[in-house]
């Protein structure tokens, strides 16, 4: 997860200086870097992607417990296993599907010349680390008393 953390303050850290640069061309020397704005739309989902993972790991997920709170543990445990068995699920499908819609794009960028398949390939990497997240949690809720 450290390497998660930490990629994703890289991610952020130069998309922060690649705007201040573009800004400082775009402005100060009144010559704007075109590929600027493509490569910071592509660090964003990035960042997205990944921060909803971590976001998974430490349980930061917007959610309504005013119930649940009122519940006994047995309880809680259950419907915390059935609801990252439904997440893994859903994780399930958005690997798939990101994967199908990695390997099959023809498309490329719109100013940088790459393939647009490792742009989308990241909802494929970012599902298979949430699928790990949530595995992790059902091991934990199925095999060890809090």
């Amino acid at each position: 997860m450290k390497l998660t953390v930490n990629l994703c303050a890289i991610i952020l850290s130069f998309m922060t200086a690649l705007i201040i640069i573009s800004v400082f061309f775009r402005y100060a020397l009144n010559n704007s870097i075109m590929w600027s704005a493509e490569l910071t739309r592509y660090l964003m989902v990035f960042l997205s992607m990944f921060g909803a993972a971590l976001a998974l790991r430490n349980d930061e997920h917007i959610g309504l417990s005013i119930l649940y709170d009122k519940l006994s543990i047995q309880c809680q445990r259950l419907i915390d296993i059935f609801r990252y068995t439904l997440l893994f699920l859903f994780s399930c499908l958005l690997a798939y599907e990101g994967f199908k819609f990695a390997v099959t794009t023809e498309a490329t960028g719109e100013i940088l010349p790459i393939s647009m398949k490792y742009p989308h390939s990241i909802m494929f990497f970012a599902a298979l680390l949430m699928m790990l997240i949530l595995l992790s949690k059902i091991q934990k809720l199925l095999f060890y008393k809090k």
